[in-house]
């Protein structure tokens, strides 16, 4: 009888742990049991065979008769396709032990938690943060993490080996980026407010002629630089070699002007005019709009600059002579704007005379004893007679050295042959004579 209603199984994660009818016990994973075929109920396979058939109150003996009577009605029976066909309880039901005769137990992916979005997103927002700005989408995910974890914490969500990750790259990002904008130093970046404003004119009228000449012929330079929302500026010095006609020409540092330096550059309109706006200041006179008009081929860092110059500035064009005698252990003297203390005056002695290679142009490079910091870039290096020799272009690395610097030799510029320079009323001096 056994045999004719019942289908032997070994008990499958869907058999396993429902009771058996006859026994009580649950029936374990891999066991030997028995289903019926007319209710579906699952027995040990030796508690059927000994009470020949099914225990289930549907199909026992004593009872069928009852269930099949008219005063009970027509009976339900649910064969064992159906419960084949059967879709489990959703995660939340009841659990498959409380329910010995109901459904089998749910899959286990049918209770897998949906995976955290906000997971993904920390994760995403701290790998953006390694070539992008860091302290923005670290700070992003850093917060995501945090709420990403506390939901997965709650059970609601999955996702904890993308929410880790994501929250300690936000707080690297967050951490390296802050490390990188507190000590990036460019040439002619400084952070510092501007400290006492420019000199007193007073004090430099009663100067010697040939430094008070320097000074006057020292230009202070401003740009906005890279973070500009976070107030970035980079300063840089500049000396005038002509007045003309209500302009001022200023020779300079192309890293001064350019942010984008060293990159390739042929010195096209296209290239200048993609420049950042700048800021000129002389001597006795208001800010005013400065214009880059030429740059040096190559890494050559040279540039030069027009801005207005009106007739009643204190400005002064400095003196300069191509071809001007130099010697080692000459006395000389830089003027420029370190760290924005502007119309600085540094003194010390020609160290030594260099020599480089850009593209096969020689460029001869003055090192010098006189003290050369941030803001002083393009600023000029003078003799004593107030001669400008060079523009200071560049210093080792103050936590490694002192007291070397370098400034690019004013010939160069002239052997440049810029056009700016030789346009009638900009003629380069005669060699040995001062320029007017």
């Amino acid at each position: 009888m056994g045999a004719s209603k019942g289908r032997s199984v070994a008990a499958s994660e869907r058999e396993a742990g429902l009771g058996c009818p006859h026994c009580g016990a649950e029936v374990g994973l891999g066991e030997a049991a028995v289903v019926c075929r007319s209710c579906g109920t699952v027995h040990h396979e030796p508690c059927w065979e000994a009470h020949d058939g099914c225990g289930s109150y549907q199909c026992a003996p004593a009872r069928r008769a009852v269930l099949e009577s008219d005063e009970v009605g027509p009976v339900l029976r649910i064969t064992a396709n159906e419960i084949d066909r059967a879709i489990p309880l959703a995660a939340g039901g009841l659990p498959h032990r409380m329910a010995r005769n109901g459904p089998p137990p749910c899959p286990a992916e049918s209770r897998r938690v949906p995976m955290s979005r906000l997971a993904i997103a920390s994760l995403v927002c701290g790998i953006a943060g390694i070539p992008l700005f860091g302290l923005l989408t670290g700070v992003v995910a850093v917060l995501l993490g945090v709420l990403a974890l506390g939901a997965i914490q709650s059970g609601a969500r999955r996702g904890l080996g993308l929410a880790v990750p994501g929250l300690l790259l936000g707080v690297v990002d967050v951490g390296l980026w802050a490390i990188l904008l507190s000590t990036i130093s460019l040439p002619a970046m400084v952070s510092e407010p501007m400290m006492g404003g420019p000199p007193e004119i007073e004090s430099i009228r009663e100067l010697d002629a040939p430094l008070q000449r320097a000074m006057r012929a020292n230009v202070l330079i401003e740009r906005r630089e890279g973070m500009a929302l976070l107030g970035g500026r980079a300063i840089g010095s500049g000396v005038i070699l002509r007045i003309d006609r209500g302009e001022a020409l200023i020779v300079t540092n192309r890293h001064v002007v350019d942010s984008k330096f060293p990159s390739a550059n042929d010195g096209t309109p296209g290239q200048l005019t993609r420049l950042d706006p700048m800021t000129v200041r002389m001597l006795g006179q208001p800010e005013t709009t400065g214009h880059v008009v030429w740059m040096a081929p190559g890494e050559i860092d040279l540039a030069l600059v027009r801005c207005p110059a009106p007739a009643s500035t204190f400005a002064q064009s400095a003196s300069w002579a191509v071809g001007r005698a130099m010697r080692v252990g000459e006395r000389v003297f830089a003027i420029g704007n370190p760290h924005h203390l502007g119309w600085t005056h540094t003194q010390g002695v020609i160290s030594q005379f260099r020599s480089r290679d850009y593209d096969g142009r020689r460029v001869r490079v003055i090192q010098t004893q006189a003290a050369i910091n941030p803001g002083n870039s393009g600023g000029g290096l003078y003799d004593e007679q107030g001669y400008c020799l060079g523009i200071n272009t560049w210093t080792a690395d103050k936590s490694i050295s002192e007291g070397i610097g370098f400034a690019i030799a004013l010939d160069t510029l002239d052997e440049l042959a810029p056009t700016p320079l030789r346009e009638a009323g900009s003629g380069v001096s005669p060699k040995g004579a001062a320029s007017p």
